[in-house]
């Protein structure tokens, strides 16, 4: 399979062309494989400007080759399809490899001066296999897109929020996020708030969030904050996220907070 200019692969047949092979019973493995060839990396890469679509049907292939593979080991027989297998995994990780090396302000770079699509540009800080690396990505991109398409575009940056693992990163994301996501989405980074583990972070994402909040979950998220601060053991920790509460702590709060502080050894 080639794609040339003079003989590019259509649009839809890209698209669709594996959704048609699986609804086809007389597909056999060797038409799926061609799904992993270098032609249609081409027709792919020609239509995105990225891997997405590639690796998509990549992964489909993998586990078309999986499922006749189990089934002939269940029989007693040898996989025939291993090979192909692994060349699926090897295409994987070689271009998640090739994507996580550029950095995100390259990415940015590129879609600013107009080289990339901010499309691009986002495919490519998606394929980030770290969720911080993705995170910083999506956060670089999201001004270029128009304001109506935005808040698809902040949901899946907040799904890369919810992945970083370290609580010091994750409130951070969530602080640079908090000013510009929906009431809905302030919904869903307040259940990110709150599991985060450490209670010095998990204190400073739900005080990031809560100014943006309407007034009752707001308070709600002040309390949180504060009683998060209040089981913090280390007192230089405990004073500084008691320090930074206080300003927008009602009267009742404030109460709480001070003894919080007159507690501190």
């Amino acid at each position: 399979m080639t794609d040339t200019p003079e003989n590019a692969i259509p649009e839809y047949l890209v698209r669709h062309y594996s959704a048609h092979l699986a609804e086809w019973p007389e597909a056999t493995a060797e038409d799926w494989a061609a799904l992993t060839r270098d032609g249609w990396h081409q027709a792919w890469f020609r239509l995105e400007g990225a891997y997405d679509g590639f690796l998509g049907d990549v992964q489909q292939v993998w586990r078309r080759l999986e499922e006749i593979d189990q089934k002939a080991l269940a029989a007693g027989q040898k996989a025939p399809y291993l090979g192909l297998e692994v060349r699926c995994a090897l295409i994987q990780s070689s271009i998640h490899s090739l994507s996580g090396n550029i950095p995100a302000e390259l990415i940015e770079a590129l879609v600013e001066h107009g080289v990339w699509s901010v499309e691009q540009g986002w495919r490519y800080g998606r394929a980030k296999q770290d969720a911080r690396d993705r995170f910083d990505a999506f956060c670089r991109l999201i001004s270029f897109f128009p304001p109506e398409n935005r808040d698809v575009r902040l949901t899946e940056a907040l799904a890369a929020a919810r992945g970083i693992v370290k609580g010091r990163w994750c409130a951070k994301a969530l602080h640079s996020l908090a000013p510009h996501l929906s009431e809905e989405l302030l919904v869903e980074a307040l259940v990110v708030a709150r599991g985060i583990g450490n209670k010095v972070w998990r204190a400073e994402a739900l005080h990031s969030l809560a100014p943006h909040l309407p007034e009752e979950p707001r308070s709600e998220a002040l309390a949180e904050a504060l009683a998060a601060a209040r089981g913090i053991v280390t007192g230089r920790w405990c004073a500084k996220v008691l320090h930074s509460l206080a300003p927008n702590l009602s009267e009742e709060l404030l109460a709480e907070a001070l003894a919080a502080a007159r507690s501190i050894g």
